[in-house]
């Protein structure tokens, strides 16, 4: 179901449809798909298939952090330090991107190294 949606979401082999992109990620998610639930968050972020829409955003990124996707840890993390959908807190932002790095997420990486924090 995930990858459907991404074919959707990225015109691989169908039609680019964001509509039909975030039904297919909303059914993996339901499903307990992480990376479904990571896109979909990606999908209300950027307001593609849906209004855009932080908060919703948060909730999507942060299930599929909890589901142990580590790029939704470093998006968290983002939404974290820019104040976008929830308060802004950099000592939360710090903790997810040193879990998605632990799980050697480069751009979490890429955001400590430059911070001069370790992970």
């Amino acid at each position: 179901m995930s990858y459907l949606g991404w074919m959707y979401a990225t015109a691989r082999g169908v039609p680019q449809d964001d509509a039909q992109a975030v039904r297919w990620f909303r059914r993996g998610a339901d499903a307990g798909q992480a990376g479904a639930m990571y896109n979909l968050g990606n999908m209300y972020a950027n307001g593609r298939g849906v209004p855009q829409d932080d908060a919703q955003a948060v909730r999507w990124y942060r299930r599929a952090a909890d589901a142990g996707e580590a790029l939704a840890m470093y998006n968290l993390g983002i939404m974290y330090a820019e104040g976008r959908g929830v308060p802004q807190d950099d000592d939360e932002a710090v903790r997810l991107w040193r879990r998605a790095a632990r799980l050697d997420e480069p751009n979490a990486q890429a955001v400590l190294r430059r911070l001069g924090r370790s992970w």
